[in-house]
């Protein structure tokens, strides 16, 4: 019994102690969990992490309407994403240069014509570049209307099919610097550039018509070639214009009444070989003109055509032209004249006051048959040259007129000179 006790005795004093050391070490376990997290914590605390994004990749491409995406990547695995804007059209004579689409303004409005095609006007648009379609709802169009009197207009286009710029289309457009003219382009009609402000133009080859005062007070305008198509070129084309030279390709055979009247900074013209008349007031007041050649081709100049032309210093006249008449070139202030064989008719005449007050010399063909000179009309005449004898001199219908003005000019024939006693006595 005594045993029993003493065994029960050590059991329990076993437990006891096991119990306790139990508790010891939770206490120590706990004590280091709390340590461990503290420590834990502490670092965190330090040491965040920051993001390190790699390169940016496109995951959808930007188009010159719709915008795109591209995004990049952390190691971590986070994304950044970001807009990518629409690049626009780039548009070069209507076309984007990117897309290859055919870009058309707002604001147009279209008129159909015989069920076949249309006819464009600018009604609300207001962008300083305008393009112009070839084609609207599956038919073409033709006719450019009434694009005029806005001052936003800086650059047109217009595409391939059209083939008629309307009377007025795009006058008064005071900023209007450029315009692009498809191939496919065959008539300018009346005051189609009036007073506009364009600088610039290159009119193709298919064009066959140019109308009345087209590019009439175009003053930024300072050249323009006409090209071979052009069979007709209106009145009045180019009056009151910028122009400084003009250069005629066309098929053309009239320059019409007041065609570069008070053009006056017009300094060279050189005209093709298919022009046959100059009708009257042409050229009138081009003062600043210098240089101008006649072609064989011309039968006609009529009376002022080159109106007060006070540069052009000198001139010489085509045998084709037969009659040669001093008020073709009313108050011009020539110092010389030289008209060559084939003209027959030669008369300087008086009109209201000198008709050519610098005029010294004159040559004058072998076939010349008639010569009416009023002394009045050019006072300071001192020399007339003629490739024929004295004795041919007595066979050409010669008139002086001496009422106003002296005759103190010489002829100079081939074997020798006709003094003006000699021409007076002659009468």
């Amino acid at each position: 019994m005594k045993r029993l006790l003493i065994a029960f005795l050590v059991v329990l004093l076993a437990i006891i102690f096991v119990s306790c050391n139990n508790n010891e070490n939770q206490v120590t376990a706990n004590t280091g969990t709390k340590e461990t997290t503290e420590t834990t914590e502490t670092t965190e605390t330090t040491q965040a992490h920051v993001h390190s994004y790699g390169e940016w990749t496109i995951v959808k491409e930007a188009s010159c309407e719709e915008s795109g995406l591209k995004e990049r990547k952390c190691s971590c695995g986070e994304k950044e994403t970001e807009v990518v804007p629409a690049s626009g059209h780039d548009i070069v004579d209507g076309i984007c240069s990117n897309c290859g689409k055919a870009i058309t303004n707002e604001g147009f409005y279209y008129i159909l014509k015989d069920d076949s095609y249309y006819e464009v006007y600018c009604v609300k648009c207001q962008d300083s570049v305008i393009n112009i379609p070839g084609e609207y709802n599956g038919k073409p169009v033709l006719v450019v209307k009434e694009f005029g009197y806005r001052d936003f207009i800086e650059v047109i286009n217009i595409a391939e099919g059209v083939t008629t710029i309307g009377k007025d289309a795009f006058r008064e457009l005071p900023n209007l610097r450029k315009i692009n003219l498809p191939s496919t382009l065959t008539t300018i009609e009346e005051g189609a550039f009036m007073n506009s402000g364009l600088s610039e133009i290159n009119i193709p080859d298919s064009v066959v018509s140019i109308g009345n005062q087209a590019f009439y007070q175009c003053n930024n305008l300072t050249s323009i070639t006409i090209p071979k198509g052009v069979t007709d070129l209106g009145t009045r084309t180019f009056e009151e214009s910028g122009l400084v030279s003009f250069v005629d390709q066309g098929s053309f055979s009239v320059i019409k009444s007041g065609t570069f009247m008070n053009c006056k900074k017009l300094k060279e013209v050189t005209l093709s070989e298919n022009i046959n008349i100059i009708r009257n007031m042409a050229f009138w007041d081009c003062e600043s003109l210098e240089t101008i050649n006649l072609p064989d081709s011309i039968q006609l100049l009529e009376t002022g055509a080159f109106y007060k032309c006070n540069n052009l210093k000198s001139i010489t006249i085509p045998g084709s032209i037969q009659e040669f008449n001093s008020e073709m070139f009313w108050k011009c202030v020539f110092e010389s004249i030289q008209i060559t064989e084939g003209v027959t008719c030669i008369v300087f005449n008086k009109e209201y006051e000198a008709n050519m007050p610098k005029l010294t010399t004159i040559t004058l063909p072998s076939t010349t048959k008639s010569l009416y000179l009023e002394t009045s009309d050019c006072p300071n005449l001192k020399d007339v040259y003629i490739s024929v004898t004295k004795e041919q001199w007595k066979s050409i219908v010669f008139t002086l007129d001496v009422r106003d003005c002296d005759c103190q000019f010489v002829v100079h024939c081939t074997d020798g000179d006709l003094q003006p006693s000699d021409l007076l006595s002659g009468m």
